[in-house]
């Protein structure tokens, strides 16, 4: 019997081990995976921004440290406008009920939107992209980074002033005078909140934005964002100029989020809504925009 026991438990600790082995290795894998994955989506900016001739730059803040993209040169004159492209949420979410380890997006729509920017030809004007919190940062440059920063939080006041003091740095680089904020989907959010708070924002611009986010989470029945700021509370909105473009096929944020968002901060001039033929929620903004742009351009 005492035979017996020791070598049950032998056996016992040998699958012990195996399973301790095997559960380290499982997780050495999903790390490199996502390592990877991080890498090829860093790769994707870096290749979009090279063939552009941008150049990366990280922009501390008091929490976090910010991805922007910029052109080599940047006009220094006085009393110009400089336009930033915020991002969107990227790839927050890796299932209905999952948050990603990382919300750096697969697809960083609004850098090709900053790409395709034709309002920067002017002796006075800049252009710049900015990513959001957490996206394209590595190793200590994350180390304040949350899962809740791009999930429930990711219209916070933390993430919401870490925003305005990386526009402020881009602003202060290039010597503008004024601001143009110009956010896809939940960068429009973002954008639309940095206008309520700045008084240097002469036009706010979004694409397929949900604007009015408790109207947004109520119609797709998921959780409310309890540590986000909603734009549509904030009436101070209505004295800025803006264009709201929304996708005629955009199923995930439709004209109804946008519409709310108008009524409850007051429908006046300065504001516009308009439909696009042919674009969803993904498809295909950057290509739009430069005929977009120019409708704008022309009207003015």
């Amino acid at each position: 019997m005492v035979i017996l026991g020791k070598r049950a438990d032998f056996i016992s600790a040998l699958f012990s081990f195996a399973s301790l082995v095997l559960f380290i290795s499982v997780l050495l894998l999903v790390t490199g995976c996502t390592t990877r994955f991080l890498d090829d989506r860093v790769g994707t900016a870096k290749n979009l921004t090279t063939s552009k001739g941008w150049l990366a730059q990280n922009i501390p803040t008091q929490t976090f440290t910010l991805r922007a993209y910029r052109p080599p040169t940047h006009p220094s004159a006085p009393g110009g406008t400089l336009t930033v492209y915020i991002e969107g949420d990227g790839f927050a979410w890796k299932s209905r009920y999952a948050p990603s380890s990382d919300p750096t997006p697969d697809d960083p729509v609004s850098l090709e939107l900053a790409l395709a920017d034709v309002y920067a030809k002017g002796p006075a004007d800049s252009v710049a992209y900015l990513a959001r919190p957490c996206q394209f940062t590595m190793d200590i440059d994350r180390q304040q980074c949350n899962y809740t920063h791009w999930t429930t939080a990711r219209y916070s006041e933390q993430v919401i002033a870490s925003m305005d003091q990386g526009v402020s740095a881009l602003k202060a680089a290039t010597q503008a005078k004024n601001i143009r904020l110009i956010g896809y989907s939940g960068g429009g959010v973002v954008a639309a909140l940095l206008a309520a708070r700045r008084t240097d924002v002469g036009q706010l611009i979004t694409m397929a934005a949900n604007l009015d986010t408790d109207y947004w989470t109520n119609l797709h029945d998921v959780t409310p964002l309890y540590d986000s700021l909603n734009p549509a509370k904030f009436k101070v909105l209505k004295n800025v100029s803006q264009v709201h473009y929304v996708g005629a096929e955009d199923e995930i944020v439709p004209l109804s989020v946008a519409q709310s968002y108008l009524r409850s901060i007051g429908r006046e001039a300065n504001r516009s809504l308009r439909t696009v033929r042919g674009a969803n929620h993904e498809c295909c903004w950057s290509k739009i925009w430069p005929s977009l742009q120019q409708q704008l351009i022309n009207s003015h």
